[in-house]
């Protein structure tokens, strides 16, 4: 089982996909230059899983680049 919330824009989409193992993926593609980027996490706390959802909102920013 797992859970994911996705953010698009214009210009970038992002992902964040947690299963119930706390395994998680955030993802991000921009769709102008193609370029991506992904990260695999361990969510193991409300902390961790409160990065990876600011991590999500400022990857959807439109100044930041894909790394």
């Amino acid at each position: 089982m797992a859970v994911s919330l996705s953010i698009d824009t214009r210009r970038l989409v992002s992902q964040l996909i947690v299963w119930n193992t706390g395994e998680a993926e955030l993802m991000r593609a921009d769709v102008l230059s193609g370029a991506d980027s992904d990260e695999h996490r361990q969510i193991e706390s409300r902390a961790d899983l409160d990065r990876a959802l600011s991590d999500l909102l400022a990857w959807t920013s439109p100044d930041q680049g894909c790394r």
